[in-house]
Formats: C-alpha cells, structure tokens, sequence
C-alpha cells in the first residue's frame, strides 16, 4: 500500500535532510550512467549517456551489447536495482544504505551474472572530491522515503519540461537526466553559434563542456570536439593504440591472428603518415594523446584500452586471441561511430577527404576481426581415431 505522504506531487526536499543520501546517490547513479557510455554509440551533445525518468525511477534505455541489448532501471518506489536483457535474462540489487565500494562490486557482479562484460573508469567525474568507486567507503547513505521524494519530483518536472520542449519547433534536447551533475535538463537551440563555453568543471575535461554545449543551434555550428586539430589528434591517438595492441598480439597471440596483427601495424602506420602529412600541409601542431585534455569519454576510453592491454600482457596463445579480437571488433566500431560523426560535423574539407579514405580500412579491420573471432569460439570438431 502507498503511504497517503506519496500523493503529495511536489513533496518537500529539504538538502540538509537528505544530503548524505544525495551524495550517495549520486555516485550509485555515475556507475549506472557510465555503463551507457561504455556501450552506446556517440550522439552530438553527448545525448547517449544520460538516464531517462520513468513511472519508477531512472532508465538506461536500451543498451546495445554484443548481439543483444540490456537496460538498467533505478526502481525508487520498491528501491531495487533491475537490469534485464533482451533475450529474458534478468537481475535486481536492493537499493539499500551500503557502501559505494559495494554497490559497485555487487553491480558489477549483476552484469556479469547476464553475461554482459563492461568495464568502466571507476572514478566518479564533475565532483571536487573523488574516491575511485572500489575504494569509496565514506558514502553509505540511502534514505529510501527522501529517495522517493526526489524522485517524485522529477517526475512533476519532466513533465513540465516536455511540454515547454514541445512548445518549440526548432532544434531541442529530449529531457535528461545527467549524471555527471546530478541534474535535469533541456535544451532549446536559437541557431546562433555560442559563445565559448568558461569550462572549469571539477574533474572533467573542458573540450566535454564545450561539447556539451558546442555552439550548434539548428544550424550545425561546428563544435569543439571537432575541430581539424582535434579530429585529426583522436585519429592519430586511434593510429597508435591499434599499433601497440597490434604488436602484443604478434609476441602473445597464436599463429592464427599474426597475419591480421600485422596487417593492422601496415594500415594503421600508412594511416599515421596520411594524419602527419595532412596536418603539417595545414600548419596544425598535433599533440601526443598524453598531452590532449580529451573529453570524459573518450578519456575513459583510452583508459580502458590501456588497462585491458596491462591484463592481456599475461595472456598467450588462444585465451589472448579472444581476448584481443573481441578488444577490435569492439574498438573498430566505436573508431567508425567516431569517424561517421566527425565526418558531418569538421568542417575541413581535405579531413573529411582523409576521413573517407579511413573508414573502409577500418570497417575491413573489424569485419576480419568478427571473422578471426567467430572461428575461435566455434565448436572444434574431434576427428575420428
């Protein structure tokens, strides 16, 4: 039965008495949230990432992984945490006063328990203090009535955000609730190109503010993120990530995926050559990937790539083939989903040229991949004696 309390539609939500819930709450939802942007392809604005308010709580929405797709919902009327897969699989996790530290070892093990591998850069972003999520032991809180109030409030907001949204016909944002700043959010764009964005955001790259908010009303301004230098710098870090995990895979992997791993180290450096060439011909500086200050989730991707090879390092022969061809089929794709969208939005000519010489080269990389990949985990057949 629902506590008469819940029919008020804009109950009170007092910071001071819930503050600690808040905080923790707030960290529960950037480890759900930093899932959708593991899996789901970019969109401008980074529109892929954010949650969605629901008739219970907070959504994912669907998720793509592998063949299948998975949604993760905050349940804040029963207080549970669901995750479910499109091919029926499903799991819950109380939401319950625990620590940071445990909520996510007990997520991660949900997802692995639907057979769903996603690894995260476990360190919360736009806060002035953080505590990487395995090690947060201070947040504990969860207070599930003032829970249930701010969310109730969401509800009556998004409602009023809809239909100030519909109430325009240009370009507008869905309404969403992002995670990183723990807020509700709508977007109208007038077509006039923003001024540039002050940044200063705590522990977040300045490029992912501006890229937020990148100058592009309806008109298509073209935002930071992809700039001539900056598309051009991404391509050159790609280059050099695919080279070393390429050149692991010479010395770890078996026979059977040398000549893709070398294959990879010709094309990626020939593709090097092509982005130092073009940048030199435009007078444009290219940095080292260390040196760029990239946005969240490109940063969170690099970090990824970077400690899955620190793993792989130990692994020989098959184990480290599966490992790897699953690491390029899924790397070559984010590289495409990058490369689709920077080719509409720089406004380079001879770096849209470059960037279509580049994309069937690397749909080839990931299509031998997909290949070498589905060879590896079909059933080997016993001849007979």
């Amino acid at each position: 039965m629902i506590p008469e309390a819940r029919h008020d539609a804009w109950p009170a939500l007092p910071l001071a008495e819930w503050r600690d819930s808040y905080a923790t709450l707030h960290l529960y939802t950037q480890i759900v949230g930093k899932t959708r942007l593991t899996l789901a392809p970019m969109e401008n604005h980074w529109w892929q990432v954010v949650l969605y308010v629901t008739a219970r709580g907070l959504t994912t929405s669907p998720m793509p992984f592998d063949r299948r797709t998975v949604q993760v919902d905050f349940d804040f009327v029963d207080h549970q945490l669901l995750a479910r897969t499109s091919d029926g699989a499903s799991a819950s996790l109380a939401l319950v006063p625990r620590t940071v530290a445990d909520f996510y070892d007990e997520y991660m093990k949900l997802l692995h328990g639907l057979g769903v591998s996603v690894k995260i850069w476990s360190v919360p972003v736009e806060l002035p203090e953080v505590i990487p999520f395995a090690k947060d032991s201070e947040h504990r809180s969860y207070d599930p009535e003032a829970v249930n109030r701010f969310w109730r409030v969401l509800v009556q907001s998004e409602r009023v955000m809809r239909e100030f949204r519909g109430r325009f016909m240009g370009k507008a944002s869905p309404v969403q609730f992002f995670w990183g700043s723990f807020d509700l959010a709508a977007t109208r764009f007038s077509g006039r190109a923003a001024p540039p964005h002050p940044g200063g955001a705590p522990n977040v790259g300045d490029t992912y503010d501006e890229s937020q908010n990148p100058g592009q009303g309806a008109s298509g301004v073209e935002s930071s993120l992809y700039t001539p230098t900056m598309t051009l710098e991404r391509i050159h870090a790609i280059n050099l990530a695919e080279i070393g995990a390429a050149k692991l895979a010479e010395s770890n992997g078996s026979r059977a995926i040398r000549p893709y791993a070398q294959k990879l180290i010709k094309d990626h450096e020939k593709a090097d050559t092509q982005v130092k060439q073009l940048a030199k011909k435009q007078g444009l500086t290219l940095r080292a990937p260390e040196q760029v200050t990239w946005p969240a989730g490109v940063a969170e991707d690099m970090q990824q790539g970077k400690q899955m090879m620190d793993q792989m390092k130990s692994l020989h022969g098959p184990e480290f083939d599966k490992q790897y061809l699953s690491m390029m089929v899924e790397g070559h794709g984010k590289a495409l989903a990058f490369l689709g969208q920077a080719k509409t939005q720089v406004q380079d000519p001879a770096v849209v040229k470059l960037i279509g010489q580049l994309e069937p080269v690397v749909q080839e990389h990931q299509t031998m991949a997909q290949q070498l990949l589905e060879k590896e985990n079909a059933p080997k057949v016993q001849g007979r004696r």
